[in-house]
């Protein structure tokens, strides 16, 4: 019995970790590092508005985040990417409404004016309000610090620089009088809060970072991502590094001062040395971008979530211009789960779109989530596409462990309404144990098509498929 205390003990402390509430990483430092939220494994996808969220009141008739949190959950969602806004130029025909709110005071209404040594309490107090609201709806916040497209000019820029709070013309700060817009291989608020000759921009970019971590990180809902892009435009990369590390100092003060722990990580999009931020010591999460979208990740031994629904063009949940989008946007969900990202943020810019908009989204998304919450060993199962000796489709991967396993055939990523006639999926080398292994053929439109038993011989088995449209899963089970 004496042996046996350490070894009840080393179980209770694993169980006790597992189960630990909020997001958390596990098997850190391998490559089966992973994302939990209170004690199971996180897969999180799901559109919803980026800046307008935090924009507006709780409640407002200009956009109920209820709702769309009450649509995600009630369909399988559960993630939100999105950004406290840098200007208001993308809602500017609303912002005199009284639910409108900004993050720092007004200077002057006409011409409209702030003063950014001044935070709003009442837009603070909201930030964190919908940030529980969504947390009551295990919804996961993908929370950037910056969206640096707010400071760009051209192409396009009419709607983002002039509006911008850190534009001299908008503020009546002298912190802020050497702003510019980014361009010329040059990003300056990030440059000049790092470069030490701006103490005062500095020292309001810190306090700008003190609110977002009162406001929500000690909820366990929401991830930071430190910049969203930097490099687009041009960047100085000595200073970008400066600025990360700076930014996570800060955080790891508020971290030790208050006792809660908050996830770190930033996207690598454009980022002239996105090596040196995957293999950030100090960051928690690889954030990449949808164009990057499978990829065996597991060599960082850190989890990943994916930034944006990019699978070669743009693809916009609301953009009705785009016909097939819904076959596409299926597809990118469950590639990203067979590279193993946890999360993927859906472009939703279009605040105007209501949930429930688009069924077929809807039911897409139902079956994904099904699908998901029957595996039973996620956090073990890694990139195995070499154990697919033929199968039908132009993309084909595989995430295997010695329980179980996911095949997911399918047409290209710009691609819709391919055919596929019956056919037969050869696997070799599974590493899955047993004798025997459970069969599940699954369409990720209409739900489970086949169960059946088969015998493994040396991880090889042929498993007979129907004919299908666009993609098609099977999910194996090894049997005593």
């Amino acid at each position: 019995m004496i042996r046996l205390v350490p070894f009840l003990f080393i179980c209770c402390l694993a169980s006790a970790l597992w189960a630990a509430p909020g997001l958390r990483v596990i098997n850190k430092g391998s490559p089966r590092a992973c994302l939990s939220y209170n004690g199971k494994p996180l897969f999180a996808f799901g559109p919803m508005n980026e800046h307008i969220i935090w924009q507006v009141k709780l409640g407002s008739e200009l956009y109920d985040v209820r709702a769309w949190a009450r649509w995600q959950k009630a369909n399988g969602m559960n993630y939100v990417r999105c950004y406290p806004a840098s200007g208001y130029g993308w809602t500017r025909e609303i912002a005199d409404h009284p639910d409108y709110l900004f993050p720092f005071e007004k200077a002057s209404t006409d011409p409209l004016k702030f003063d950014l040594s001044r935070f709003n309490p009442a837009y603070w107090s909201n930030f964190r309000a919908v940030a529980q609201t969504l947390k009551r709806n295990g919804i996961i916040v993908h929370l950037q610090v910056f969206q640096l497209c707010y400071f760009e000019t051209a192409p396009g820029g009419e709607l983002r620089w002039p509006y911008n709070f850190w534009n001299p013309l908008n503020n009546v700060n002298e912190f802020a009088r050497s702003m510019r817009p980014n361009g010329g291989g040059h990003h300056p608020i990030i440059e000049q809060v790092a470069d030490g000759r701006h103490p005062g921009l500095r020292e309001h970019y810190l306090q700008y970072l003190d609110h977002l971590l009162a406001a929500v990180g000690d909820l366990g809902n929401v991830f930071f991502d430190l910049s969203n892009e930097m490099g687009d435009g041009g960047i100085d990369l000595r200073l970008a590094k400066q600025w990360v590390d700076l930014t996570l100092d800060h955080i790891e003060a508020w971290e030790r001062r208050t006792g809660h722990d908050i996830l770190v990580g930033q996207d690598m999009a454009n980022f002239p040395d996105p090596d040196y931020l995957m293999t950030h010591p100090r960051m928690d999460l690889i954030i990449a971008h949808g164009n990057h979208l499978w990829h065996d990740w597991t060599r960082y031994r850190k989890p990943v979530v994916i930034v944006n629904s990019n699978d070669g063009r743009y693809l916009g949940y609301a953009d009705e211009s785009q016909p097939d989008r819904f076959a596409r946007f299926r597809k990118l969900h469950w590639r990203a789960l067979l590279a193993r990202a946890q999360g993927l943020g859906d472009y939703q810019k279009n605040w105007r779109v209501q949930p429930g908009s688009f069924p077929q989204f809807d039911r897409d998304a139902r079956l994904l989530r099904a699908f998901f919450n029957s595996l039973l060993d996620y956090p073990n199962l890694l990139p195995h596409n070499e154990c697919i000796g033929s199968a039908p489709g132009a993309e084909k991967y595989c995430l295997a462990s010695s329980r179980e396993a996911i095949i997911y055939m399918a047409s290209g990523p710009r691609s819709a309404s391919v055919a596929y006639g019956p056919g037969t999926l050869v696997l070799g080398n599974l590493p899955l144990a047993g004798r025997r292994v459970h069969v599940m053929v699954y369409s990720p439109t209409t739900g489970p098509l086949s169960h059946s038993t088969q015998a493994l011989a040396a991880g090889t088995l042929k498993i007979e498929l129907p004919a299908f449209t666009d993609d098609l899963a099977v999910h194996l089970v090894a049997q005593p």
